[in-house]
């Protein structure tokens, strides 16, 4: 009994320091969200008072709410039961990315549109002129491609990113009123993941608002560059600000070029603590900027603009499809764990490399017995339920035997793989891999580097070992697959 008086009293203890910590961090919130973007530290102290107050209160309104609030973190405390997070199945799950595997050698990716029910991406509602309108973040791939042996790979596989093969995409229901947008009802909105505030909106062609916002108070300076901009003073709806002396007006919503800057007055009034201005402003030295589809996203971007009448979006217009180990190259291929991403990496593609399979090694030479000639093959190999470790194929005739010179029928495999040993009038093949009975010359080629089948299967130096008439392959137990995670 003492047990578990002990136990209920360790649980109440347990239950008032939640209760504590939640008021604390209530309290803590309410102080922060009224100094967020003041940068001299200036409170108003009304907004804290009353935003502490209702914290306050709001956290001992419902005593039922709040333990129903602390069960739920204590069981989020708890460890989950056969919960991992080595794998990219579980990073999928926890929503920070999205494999797409199953992709071969020399196999473009169809068309796949991905959304928020495979990544982060934004499906929701955008507030404009008083109404909530449907709003949807995608992300279209299409034809990326994983290749061997190009120029400059030495031996290492890339993934291939063509023009157009990636476009993002914000698209609005077709009820939001475009033509309704202007200075004073402005759509404001998330795009790749930061604001964006659109002032017109005609057709393929779009004007946004851009800069940086600061919170002053009346005499605080700030400092741009080599400019200062000083708060002279603020009244409600209005405020007069000198950049480097230069004095002007600016009523709110409006904007102005003072000196070498443009300031945009999104709020101002008097405050009554301490009588004296405060004021959001919006500044860049070109605070408003037209678009048009098909623009360049930025200087030298691999990424343009694409703009119709209900989206807004960009697309790949450049090819990473080059290997440069200089680093001259602009747009490269991706080598295995290098990505390719959006604008402040938003989305990433990450090429993952190839699958892992178990691998059989086989040797390809010319032998003579009993004055035949014979191309031998060493290696593992299944002929029904009989193991052999030496193939020899007859040149005249394409037969196949034994060590013992003992003719071979039926399926010759390859180790436990499912490949087989093919043996016609066009040559000697393994998959895709296929020398002639000379062992002077192959459908890979005759290149001095090792070459790697769209199967997986390695074979070393091609023009070596046609020289030689000597050829070693290395086989996959299964196709090679490439993956690539979609990373936000």
């Amino acid at each position: 009994m003492t047990q578990a008086k002990d136990s209920v009293k360790i649980g109440n203890e347990w239950k008032i320091f939640i209760s504590i910590a939640l008021i604390i961090a209530i309290v803590l919130l309410a102080i922060t969200a009224t100094t967020t973007r003041i940068p001299d530290g200036y409170v108003d102290q009304e907004a804290v008072d009353l935003a502490v107050s209702n914290a306050v209160n709001s956290a001992l309104v419902d005593v039922t709410e709040k333990d129903n609030l602390i069960t739920e973190l204590q069981n989020q405390l708890n460890p989950q039961e056969n919960e991992t997070t080595d794998n990219v199945t579980d990073v999928v799950t926890m929503g920070i990315g999205f494999l797409v595997d199953e992709i071969f050698l020399s196999s473009p990716t169809s068309e796949e549109i991905y959304s928020d029910r495979e990544l982060n991406l934004f499906d929701g509602k955008v507030e404009f002129d008083g109404d909530d309108f449907d709003a949807e973040e995608t992300l279209k791939i299409d034809g990326i491609e994983v290749l061997a042996n190009g120029h400059d790979y030495d031996g290492n596989v890339f993934m291939n990113v063509y023009k157009d093969s990636i476009e993002y995409k914000l698209e609005f229901e077709s009820k939001l009123n475009e033509s309704a947008i202007n200075e004073d009802e402005t759509l404001v909105f998330n795009f790749l993941g930061k604001q964006l505030e659109i002032s017109n909106w005609n057709g393929n062609e779009i004007t946004f608002l851009q800069g940086d916002k600061y919170v002053l108070i009346e005499g605080e300076s700030l400092a741009i560059g080599e400019d200062t901009i000083v708060l002279e003073f603020a009244s409600d709806d209005s405020a007069h600000f000198s950049v480097n002396d230069v004095l002007k007006e600016v009523d709110e919503g409006q904007i102005r070029t003072i000196g070498d800057l443009q300031i945009k007055l999104e709020y101002s009034f008097e405050t009554t603590s301490y009588r004296t201005g405060q004021v959001s402003i919006l500044v860049a030295e070109d605070i408003e900027k037209v678009i048009t589809d098909a623009d360049e996203y930025e200087e030298d971007s691999a990424w343009e603009w694409a703009i119709d009448t209900e989206s807004l979006g960009l697309v790949l217009v450049e090819d990473f499809d080059e290997v440069d180990e200089d680093g001259d190259e602009d747009f490269q291929a991706m080598g295995v764990t290098e990505s390719i991403c959006l604008p402040n990496n938003y989305i990433c593609l990450m090429f993952n490399g190839l699958s892992v399979e178990d691998e059989y090694e086989y040797e390809f030479s010319l032998d003579t017995r009993s004055s035949i000639d014979y191309v031998r093959v060493d290696g593992d190999f299944i002929n029904g339920l009989n193991d052999l470790n030496r193939i020899y194929i007859r040149i005249n005739d394409s037969l196949m035997f034994d060590r013992d010179l003992e003719e071979v029928t039926g399926d010759i495999e390859l180790g436990n793989s499912d490949s087989l040993l093919i043996a016609n009038v066009s040559g000697i093949a393994v998959e895709d891999f296929l020398v002639n009975y000379d062992l002077d010359s192959s459908n890979v080629g005759s290149d001095d580097e090792d070459y790697l089948t769209d199967y997986g299967i390695l074979v070393m130096n091609p023009d070596d070992s046609s020289d030689d008439q000597n050829w070693n392959i290395v086989l996959p137990e299964e196709q090679l697959e490439a993956s690539f995670s979609i990373l936000m």
